[in-house]
């Protein structure tokens, strides 16, 4: 009674908050003030879930790669269209000379007759699908000779390279050899030609033609993914793994060797581009080995 003899004399909103404190309303916001704290604290203490394990990603070789140019799918199969800039197929000065339907020996010229100048002037040709040499490059030789030897050499005519059926465009080097019969010409030396000497045999472990790397690709037909390595993927190491690989006659790799890439991936590279297999080369009507090389990129999501 005293109670509430005292609760009457309290002012209205005296009254409005002992009702709250009675039903226990004051206390509610502390309790959900609580109850978010506990979720909170428990959504950050919560174990994480391990995350996927790292895919590798292939990206195809390119052509002359320089790391600017789009790459190619390497899901490309024998029947897709691939872009060919002109001569991706290099072949070596041993094959070109063996197809030289026509030569013109160049003008030993009189300034390095006088001078006694010889030597070997070096040109990287372009022969085109009819077998003419379409463009030439000088890649060393004295200057006095290089410009017989380039006038020579662009009159000289090669059987056409047939692929697949198809004339193609080859890359390759040519040799011109200036050489004086007697070291002194004023004693009555002779000037002449002499052709370049027979290029080396090719290795066991290498073929005479090479191709881009963007033409290589679009003959894939098998591809194996490479694994993961554990050991990269806890390192955080990723990288692109480059190799030179020989393909046979039946269209599988084999062999390989390796000319860049991080230690710990080089291995699943390499196991993996074993276990690929590209569409038979044929030239001129008859399989044939090829030279290339396959880029495999491995990156962590």
């Amino acid at each position: 009674m005293r109670r509430l003899d005292l609760l009457l004399r309290l002012p209205p909103e005296s009254r409005r908050s002992h009702r709250l404190h009675r039903r226990g309303g004051a206390s509610r916001p502390v309790w959900l003030a609580l109850l978010i704290v506990l979720v909170i604290a428990y959504t950050r203490n919560r174990p994480s879930q391990e995350p996927a394990a790292p895919e590798p990603r292939f990206r195809a070789p390119l052509a002359g790669d320089t790391g600017g140019r789009p790459p190619v799918s390497p899901a490309a199969g024998p029947g897709t269209s691939v872009t060919r800039p002109p001569a991706h197929v290099t072949v070596t000065s041993r094959l070109l000379d063996g197809r030289l339907i026509r030569k013109v020996a160049p003008v030993y010229p009189p300034a390095a007759v006088q001078k006694g100048v010889s030597g070997t002037v070096r040109l990287r040709v372009v022969i085109a699908k009819d077998g003419a040499v379409r463009d030439l490059k000088v890649v060393s030789g004295n200057p006095l000779l290089i410009g017989a030897a380039s006038d020579a050499v662009r009159k000289w005519l090669y059987r056409p390279w047939v692929l697949d059926g198809q004339p193609i465009e080859v890359n390759s080097t040519i040799d011109v050899t200036f050489k004086l019969e007697n070291s002194a010409p004023a004693a009555g030396g002779q000037p002449v030609f002499a052709p370049p000497p027979a290029a080396t045999m090719p290795s066991e472990t290498s073929a005479p033609v090479t191709v881009s790397s963007q033409l290589l690709d679009g003959r894939l037909i098998r591809k194996v993914a490479p694994v993961y390595p554990p050991a990269a993927v806890q390192k955080r190491v990723s990288g692109t793994v480059r190799l030179r690989v020989v393909i046979a006659k039946d269209g599988a790799v084999r062999d390989l060797s390796v000319e860049s890439g991080h230690p710990l991936l080089i291995d699943a590279a390499s196991d993996a581009v074993r276990k690929w297999v590209y569409q038979p080369w044929i030239l001129d009507g008859q399989p044939i080995e090829i030279n290339g090389t396959v880029d495999v990129i491995f990156k962590l999501k």
